[in-house]
Formats: structure tokens, C-alpha cells, sequence
């Protein structure tokens, strides 16, 4: 997925998200991140394989597990947000990062009603400062949810 916007999205409501999310860039070339000033350089890596176009793929599996490496860092916090391909808000949390860093992980509820092999659309974003968003480091991407098998490949 492209990315043709600025700030990371920072919803605290669903009128937020709604505007927000009217941002993104539908494009499903590459997953991508974006850096935020608050937290100086502090890089977000996917943990998880994506297909030709660069979209992450996830097993539906029940539970659904999303995953990042964040290095050592004193942010405390990060947001995660998911949107369908009418960008309606999905899931969305906070949940703490370690100050060490290593590998954040967001497991899905199993209530969530995600279809397979379509695009959504997320975001993992670490709160840099909590009192200008803008600030945030992030990294956004294209996402589908697939049956768990041997086609995903391994990273």
C-alpha cells in the first residue's frame, strides 16, 4: 500500500478514524513505514511474510496474530488500527511496548468478522508524544487474512 498522507492516523473516535482513514491511499504496491520526529529514528519491522505486491499476510487462525520488532526505545505505548476496504474502523487498540524492545504482538478477537483474501488496511504506530500526534512513528500496510496453510510463506 502507498502512503499519500500525514499524520499518522491518531483516531480517538470514530468521527476521527472516519476522516483519517479518508487518507490513505488505496495502492497495494508495498507495505511501507513512516517516520515520526518525536522518537527520533526508531525503525517499526514487520514480522510477518508478504506476498508479491508487498501485502502482509495473516492466517486466520482463531487467534488471529499480528507482529512487529521495535527496538529499545522509552516510548511506552502504541496504537494499532484496522480498517476494511471502506475504510470503517475494524479493531482498534493501544497496547505497551517493553522498553527493551523485541517483538510486539496484536492477537485479534475472535469475534472480528474478517473475510478472507481481501484487502484491509493497518496501522502500528508508537506513541512518541502523547500531547502531538503528529509525532508518531509508524508503519502502515495493505493486509489479508488467509487460510492457514503452506502458502504463506516463512520468514
Amino acid at each position: 500500500m502507498g502512503i499519500g498522507w500525514q499524520p499518522p492516523l491518531q483516531a480517538q473516535s470514530n468521527e476521527d478514524v472516519n476522516v483519517l482513514t479518508a487518507q490513505l491511499s488505496p495502492s497495494r504496491d508495498r507495505g511501507a513505514g513512516l517516520r515520526g520526529a518525536g522518537c527520533g529514528e526508531v525503525t517499526i519491522t514487520p514480522l510477518m511474510p508478504t506476498n508479491d505486491q508487498g501485502v502482509y499476510l495473516v492466517a486466520l487462525n482463531s487467534p488471529a496474530t499480528l507482529s512487529w520488532q521495535v527496538p529499545e526505545t522509552t516510548v511506552t505505548s502504541a496504537e494499532f488500527l484496522l480498517v476494511d476496504q471502506s475504510w470503517n474502523p475494524v479493531y482498534q487498540t493501544m497496547i505497551e511496548i517493553p522498553e527493551a524492545g523485541g517483538e510486539v504482538e496484536i492477537t485479534l478477537p475472535n469475534d472480528l468478522s474478517l473475510e478472507r483474501e481481501i484487502d484491509y488496511y493497518l496501522q502500528f504506530a508508537l506513541v512518541c508524544d502523547v500531547a502531538d500526534r503528529t509525532k508518531d512513528n509508524a508503519i502502515q500496510g495493505a493486509v489479508q487474512f488467509t487460510t492457514p496453510d503452506a502458502s504463506i510463506p516463512e520468514e
